[in-house]
């Protein structure tokens, strides 16, 4: 009779401890996917910071321009009329050649 009750819990044993691993491996695979979408949300949303980054940086160049002379430093003032110059000075040279 002992036989016959251990076979048996043998056996429940057994299709609890299969079942139990049914579970963890669909509870892997749930998270495994969850995570997946986490990640991919994850570098949207630091592209999406990083367009913003640029946006600023954009923006202050621009606020930079748009300010008084008197609130800019002389190299920020030399910068753009060097620039300007050295363009006017490579199309001469080119117009001469």
């Amino acid at each position: 009779m002992h036989r016959y009750f251990g076979q048996n819990c043998d056996a429940t044993t057994s299709s609890t401890f299969v079942r139990m691993e049914e579970l963890r491996k669909a509870k892997t695979e749930h998270l495994t996917i969850e995570l997946t979408n986490l990640l991919a949300q994850l570098e949207s949303k630091k592209k999406v910071g990083e367009q913003l980054k640029m946006i600023r940086k954009e923006n202050q160049e621009k606020k930079r321009w748009t300010s008084p002379i008197e609130n800019l430093g002389l190299e920020e003032q030399l910068k753009p009329i060097m620039s300007m110059l050295k363009d006017k000075v490579d199309q001469r040279l080119l117009a001469l050649a």
